[in-house]
């Protein structure tokens, strides 16, 4: 319950921030000075192509903080409870996120932005139903070093896609990609409380899998109306 009450007061803050930018940055000033960024970013919102890929991150970001916010009660679960276990977690999980964000930005200027974009998220959905369904240390703790490393690549890949279209500045994309990866925080953490209250936490990856099923839906509608 804690969980979904900060996730829903992060989500409105998030809310209340966008308003801001919107409306009250671009009035700051005097008239001849006034910025520009509050338009910038309206301009930035209102491309569909853009916030189909910006909304990839904001469901990716959600799928995985629905179960990383529970990640160590949920390893718990699968037997790996203790400050040893949770130690050895937290360190395999953070060093595939550290690598996770390299290779994203390797794939991208390899693979090409179109295949990234959808490749992340296709692969984040494998390694969470694998998960799932891991039942010994080896198994769960390779599908978490994947998993860890699928879960950093989303934003620099987001962010080169949507940079590709040569339609927003860098600083305005970068600014509403950390926006969006931050709603996906708190929806993430909200919609694992819930299903953590209303079911327990062997659903966990499920939840997180639905919603990066949705994410991977929109990558390939971003990939497809964005040629």
């Amino acid at each position: 319950m804690v969980g979904a009450a900060v996730g829903l007061a992060m989500i409105g803050l998030s809310v209340v921030a966008i308003w801001l930018v919107i409306v009250v940055l671009p009035n700051v000033g005097s008239r001849s000075k006034r910025s520009p960024f509050g338009k910038l970013y309206l301009a930035h919102f209102r491309d569909r192509n853009q916030m189909m890929a910006q909304c990839v991150s904001i469901l990716f970001i959600a799928g995985h903080f629905t179960l990383f916010s529970y990640l160590t009660s949920y390893a718990a679960s699968k037997g790996f409870f203790g400050p040893h276990w949770e130690a050895f977690l937290y360190a395999v999980f953070g060093s595939s996120g550290m690598a996770g964000g390299v290779l994203a930005g390797i794939l991208s200027d390899l693979a090409g932005r179109r295949l990234a974009l959808v490749a992340s998220p296709a692969i984040y959905l494998v390694t969470t139903l694998l998960l799932c369904v891991s039942e010994s240390s080896i198994f769960f703790f390779a599908s978490l070093s994947i998993w860890g490393c699928a879960s950093w690549s989303i934003s620099p890949i987001v962010q080169s896609d949507i940079a590709d279209l040569g339609r927003s500045p860098s600083d305005i994309i970068i600014g509403a990609n950390v926006t969006a990866m931050h709603v996906g925080v708190a929806g993430g953490t909200v919609v694992g409380g819930r299903l953590i209250a209303n079911y327990d936490l062997s659903v966990l990856p499920i939840g997180a899998a639905g919603l990066a099923a949705m994410a991977l839906a929109a990558a390939i509608l971003s990939v497809r109306t964005s040629h």
